[in-house]
């Protein structure tokens, strides 16, 4: 009965190994996060590309020489007879232009996608050209990674590294954006993936074995199954779950966006360049404070005195700023880490003060891979996945990386069996600069590959205890009876 029971365990346990140990296929689920990112980040720039000109369509006098400064080409018409009532910056395709007088997005078509955008305004309708395509992210020409953004059709319209013909590994996801709907990102690479179950040679080795069970001398049968356990061990349950090239690109890549949408939630979209009544400005700085990355918009006095104030009530105390352009990070007693912009609107005795929320940040900080830190550039940490922190500073895993990126360097490489990618955030120049840092465990990068080693040690334990089942089973004689 024993001898038996041995033998049907180990059986059991060989086709366990087989199904349990999965190939751990990391590099097409990098891909896929990595598409998600993408996508995600192509819908935020074309929603701030919209607000940004929908402030401008809304001031009370528009400066079109500021409005085509951030646009390939701008020109403001008159909203009845559709004529230009000022200069064209640059190139604006207005026999593209809907019909419509609403607010419209128009992709364009060309070596990389435009948009046109036009919002009305008091009787005028503002109409852009701004850039579109891919988001921010580099990539590898050795392993062929390839970024394409594709149309409702299919048809490539932004794209980045190799054509993707030959790609082994792919992601897609769709660009979640009622102005580019049906608009797709595609993520793919040319390397190896695992295709045989790494369970399928320990599965032979052990069903060779259970036979074993029924050999008169045991330590045939222990010596067989010690050394399958200590080989499964060796080989699967010891060994850090792999972490292919592909993987790391891909890190760095979903990183690169969202250090560009942290950096582009410092401020917020500015105020239009007017002088005159600052009361004037009220629309437009109300539509500010609707954007999630902006906590309050003031307008300030040269005496320190509020003039003005849209959004939620300002944390900031009551102050004098300099003529001058500025964005702060400052620990304000009583409230904790603040930051905020400030800068004239165009009459220097009015200041712009805006707010940003951190949270919103932190938002952004949970689209990133593994655990991450935001840091300023004396080495404290500003927020974490898990909310904004105190200033404190960055603790010593996350220190090197940290330098290297404040230093203006991009950080991607494997460092203690994790996913170490970091990248510099400037703005204004380098007076201000952050570093993000995103450290990724081997569990989170290849998750299959580490739920094989738990399962490999467990396999290996459940096979070394069968050994403890007894070969067979005394029965006492009865004893005679009368």
């Amino acid at each position: 009965m024993g001898r038996k029971l041995s033998f049907a365990l180990l059986l059991v346990l060989a086709g366990l190994s087989l199904f349990v140990l999965k190939p751990a296929d990391a590099v097409t689920r990098s891909q896929q996060q990595l598409a998600n990112e993408l996508a995600q980040a192509t819908a935020d720039s074309v929603a701030l590309s919209v607000t940004r000109l929908q402030v401008d369509a809304i001031a009370p006098k528009i400066n079109i020489e500021s409005v085509g400064r951030y646009h390939l080409g701008a020109v403001l018409l008159d909203g009845e007879t559709r004529q230009p009532v000022t200069e064209t910056i640059g190139t604006v395709p207005l026999e593209q232009l809907p019909a419509t007088g609403e607010l419209s997005v128009t992709p364009l078509k060309g070596n990389e996608l435009r948009l046109l955008i036009a919002v009305p305004g008091k009787g005028r309708l503002l109409v852009a050209t701004a850039a579109a395509g891919l988001p921010s992210a580099p990539v590898d020409d050795k392993l062929e990674q390839s970024l394409r953004l594709l149309d409702k059709n299919g048809d490539v319209v932004a794209k980045r590294g190799a054509k993707g013909d030959h790609s082994t590994a792919e992601g897609r996801a769709s660009v979640p954006s009622e102005f580019l709907k049906g608009y797709t990102i595609v993520a793919s690479v040319n390397a190896p993936i695992p295709t045989q179950r790494p369970g399928l040679v320990p599965a032979i080795a052990l069903a060779l074995i259970a036979p074993l069970a029924f050999v008169p001398w045991r330590i045939v049968l222990v010596i067989a199954v010690l050394g399958w356990s200590a080989a499964i061990a060796v080989t699967i349950a010891a060994k850090p779950a792999d972490l292919p090239g592909a993987t790391i690109a891909a890190s760095n890549s979903r990183l690169s966006p969202i250090a560009d949408a942290v950096r582009s939630s410092l401020c917020g979209p500015g105020l239009p360049l007017v002088t005159g009544d600052p009361r004037e400005l009220d629309p437009a700085m109300r539509l500010i404070a609707e954007q999630k990355q902006v906590r309050t918009v003031s307008l300030i006095d040269a005496t320190g005195a509020t003039v003005l104030t849209a959004g939620k009530p300002p944390k900031l105390p009551r102050r004098n700023f300099p003529v001058a352009s500025e964005t702060v990070l400052e620990d304000v007693p009583g409230v904790g880490p603040l930051l905020y912009y400030h800068g004239w609107t165009g009459d220097k005795s009015i200041t712009q003060v805006t707010e940003c929320d951190l949270d919103s940040i932190v938002d952004l900080l949970r689209r990133a891979p593994g655990d991450v830190r935001l840091v300023d550039k004396d080495m404290r940490t500003i927020a974490t996945k898990q909310g904004v922190g105190t200033l404190q500073p960055v603790e010593e895993s996350f220190r090197a990386a940290a330098q290297s990126a404040l230093g203006g360097k991009v950080v991607s490489k494997v460092d203690n069996g994790a996913v170490v990618t970091a990248r510099p955030i400037e703005h204004g120049g380098s007076l201000f600069r952050w570093a993000l840092i995103s450290v990724e465990p081997a569990s989170e990068v290849n998750p299959v590959g580490a739920m094989n080693r738990w399962f490999a040690w467990g396999l290996a334990a459940a096979a070394a205890l069968v050994l403890l089942v007894p070969r067979r089973t005394k029965v006492s004689a009865p004893s005679p009876t009368g």
